[in-house]
Parts: C-alpha cells; structure tokens; sequence
C-alpha cells in the first residue's frame, strides 16, 4: 500500500480488506501496526476513507488474543480521529464516490465494533472514550444500515448493450421452496 502508483496502492488496499474476512489472516497482522498504516494510507489517499472504514470493521470484528486490535487502535488515537470525523463533518475529497451519510455509517460501524469488543485490558478505555463523546451520544442508537450499499445485497445484472430505448434488466431471484428441478440448473425464466 505504499506504492506511489495510486491503482497499485488501491488494490493493495483492496486485497488486504478481502483478507480481513479471515481470522487467520487478522493474526497474521500480528508482527506490526495495521492500525497506523491504514492511517497513513488514510493521509495519503483520502478518496478511499470508506474502504478503509470498510476494512477496519473487518479487523475489529474478527477479534483475536493474538492480535490487540484495540491497543492498536487506542496507540494511534484512531476513536478520537473517527469521533472526529463525526463531529466536524466529511469533505467530499473523503468520500469518495460514496455519500457522506454512507461514509458516516461506515464510521459508526468501525466505533461499534471497537466498542463491542471484549478486550479484557483495553475496552473499558474505549467505552470510556465514546461515553465522554456528546457526539456519540447522538449515533450510539441509531441504525445505519440504510445508508450502506455493497456487495453483500442484491442487485441487477444489466444487458451489456444499452439503447436509449430498451434496458433489460435482470433481477436474480430465488425460485420458490415447492419448485421441483434439478439444483444443477438454472431457475426458469
């Protein structure tokens, strides 16, 4: 990720939020600071805060002994810069292609996580950290997941020629539980 090439650098990026999805690859983390070299990224490449954010909710959630996610996190002052962001707003060089409503989601997402981790030295500091917030006070209870999009939901496939005229759209469907077929096939049209 600290290639100056910025396609190489997001792909980097990329690939290293992917293997987040993996516990053992979270411990592989263990022989230094992911922490701080997000951040760095962060300063580097603000366009790309949500996948960031992304990632880091990926590293809290998928807690490890091994890995103190929350020491990292509380060495870099990373839940005073997130209450931060809340509290003075998103510029849109930081967003990306994403909303800032998004973007704020994803960072309420990454202080729940931090917040919902049971790090027996280093979560009490935490709590304590988003309870003096009045700025969390006022996300701590509300859902945001209407504002957040991915991979994770549906959507449609488009026909590859669009015409002014005509956009096919296909929509992926489950078939019915009582339908009979092979599962090898595709669903009825």
């Amino acid at each position: 990720m600290e290639s100056t090439d910025t396609v190489v650098s997001e792909n980097a990026l990329k690939l290293a939020r992917e293997e987040c999805v993996s516990s053992v690859c979270v411990e592989s983390f263990v022989n230094f600071d992911p922490v701080a070299s997000l951040l760095a990224y962060q300063r580097a490449h603000p366009s790309q805060l949500p996948v960031l954010m992304d990632m880091l909710s990926r590293l809290f959630s998928r807690y490890s002994s091994r890995v103190s996610m929350l020491r990292l996190a509380l060495q870099n002052q990373l839940p005073q810069l997130l209450l931060k962001w809340l509290e003075n707003g998103l510029t849109a060089d930081m967003c990306g292609e994403h909303s800032p409503a998004a973007v704020r989601a994803l960072i309420i997402r990454v202080l729940k996580a931090m917040g919902e981790l049971h790090d027996p030295i280093h979560s009490q500091h935490v709590q304590d950290i988003l309870t003096a917030s009045p700025v969390w006070a006022k996300y701590k209870e509300q859902s945001h997941d209407l504002f957040l999009s991915g991979p994770h939901l549906g959507g449609y496939l488009e026909n590859t020629q669009k015409s002014a005229h005509q956009q096919q759209l296909l929509s992926i469907t489950l078939s019915s539980s009582n339908a009979t077929g092979n599962d090898n096939e595709p669903p009825p049209i």
